[in-house]
């Protein structure tokens, strides 16, 4: 098999239409990601209830410099010491670079943190507004 395309070349979709536990953590309000190799068919779009997808574009292959099929995002670092990434439509990283200056532990989905993370969230849209920017940050 070739980086998961049949042989008429069209990409393959494993388990199209039976439910896998990303479908059912992502119905349940989890946000799911993925970012390495994806050997199960195509790598090209996001698959089984994933909300993040940064995929080796051809599924697998070199370890270094790999090819890969990204999702566009935005952040902002504060003087205070946050740091917050998002993809379009979902948070996805936020971390207190006081307290975590190797950024081990992403408070992006700890409730603990959500006003901070709206804070964040607020500036950046207010960075995207001023540059005209298209960007479609989460809610």
């Amino acid at each position: 098999m070739n980086a998961g395309k049949r042989r008429d070349g069209e990409l393959i979709e494993y388990l199209s239409g039976m439910p896998g536990y990303t479908d059912v953590l992502n119905g349940a309000g989890y946000k799911c990601g993925i970012s390495g190799k994806w050997h199960l068919g195509d790598s090209h779009h996001p698959q089984k209830g994933f909300d993040y997808w940064a995929m080796h574009a051809k599924g697998g292959g070199p370890y270094y410099n790999a090819p890969m099929v990204d999702a566009a995002w935005r952040g902002v670092v504060t003087r205070d010491g946050w740091k917050y990434v998002a993809f379009e439509n979902n948070h996805w990283l936020l971390f207190n670079l006081n307290e975590d200056p190797y950024e081990l532990a992403n408070l992006a989905h700890n409730a603990a943190f959500r006003d901070i993370r709206g804070k964040l969230n607020r500036e950046l849209a207010r960075w995207i507004k001023d540059t005209n920017d298209e960007f479609q940050l989460p809610e």
